[in-house]
């Protein structure tokens, strides 16, 4: 099974929803999100959050705006971002997944390489962390980084934690 360049785009971002992905041609930017989501307002622009409570008044203020939201990424970005498959991986419970790591990895410390990595059609998202022919799992929050890759080392990977206090 492959997973679509667009579908790494949005599990980049954390989105599990299927909005609109642009590519744009000859580009290394990130994905990044534009516009609003849509629902109900008033005439005058705030937002309402329970529309079905004004169903039994006789008229309406109500006015549905339509989504504008989307995602744009470069084309580069995608090309250097390929999903590849890590078969027998396992959660912290020891139950087994299929995970998909994204991307190159981040470097932290001399033989630590941390990998973002998502599983269950993106809706959980894990570090892969690869110390000294070891692998282990972690869950992760928040958008990938270097500095988000080096603080779940420092909370979670005895090995690396030893690996970074050496230098």
């Amino acid at each position: 099974m492959k997973i679509k360049p667009t579908t790494v785009a949005r599990w980049w971002l954390g989105e599990t929803w299927k909005y609109p992905v642009t590519i744009i041609p000859k580009s290394d930017q990130a994905p990044e999100t534009e516009g609003r989501l849509g629902g109900w307002e008033t005439m005058g622009g705030r937002p309402i959050y329970h529309p079905s409570a004004y169903s039994r008044v006789g008229w309406s203020n109500m006015r549905y705006r339509c989504s504008s939201y989307k995602i744009t990424v470069g084309e580069r970005w995608l090309a250097k971002h390929q999903a590849r498959p890590l078969m027998g991986g396992a959660d912290r419970y020891g139950r087994p997944i299929r995970i998909w790591a994204i991307g190159p990895g981040y470097r932290v410390g001399a033989g630590v390489t941390v990998t973002p990595a998502w599983s269950h059609r993106g809706q959980y998202a894990y570090w892969v962390v690869r110390a000294r022919q070891r692998v282990e799992i972690y869950p992760r929050h928040g958008r990938p980084s270097q500095e988000a890759a080096e603080a779940a080392i420092r909370a979670n990977h005895p090995v690396a934690k030893r690996l970074l206090a050496a230098g």
